[in-house]
């Protein structure tokens, strides 16, 4: 399994929770682990355990360190598709890209 069994379309896949800084709530995390909030990595981390039924990586490992910096990345990238675009009835984007 690898991030495109869930999200098949790249960063089209995801949602207007993909534009919310991190922590925030998700859905999936707080159903099957009841976790109100997650920051990025844990998001990561979640997503190695369910549903991808992995190992978890060491938290201060360079392959968790480098998957939370490209996902960060992506999660850039993503709203700079929708920069000035309102996503949804509450969230108006203004990001600058790092």
């Amino acid at each position: 399994m690898s991030c495109q069994t869930c999200h098949k379309q790249g960063k089209a896949a995801f949602g207007k929770n993909f534009a919310k800084p991190y922590p925030h709530s998700v859905g999936m995390v707080k159903s099957k682990f009841g976790v109100a909030q997650v920051k990025l990595d844990e998001m990561i981390q979640f997503c190695i355990i369910e549903p991808m039924a992995g190992k978890p990586l060491a938290w201060d490992s360079k392959e968790l360190a480098a998957l939370t910096a490209y996902t960060q990345k992506l999660q850039n990238e993503f709203l700079g598709l929708f920069s000035g675009i309102q996503i949804s009835r509450n969230l108006l984007l203004n990001v600058t890209l790092l």
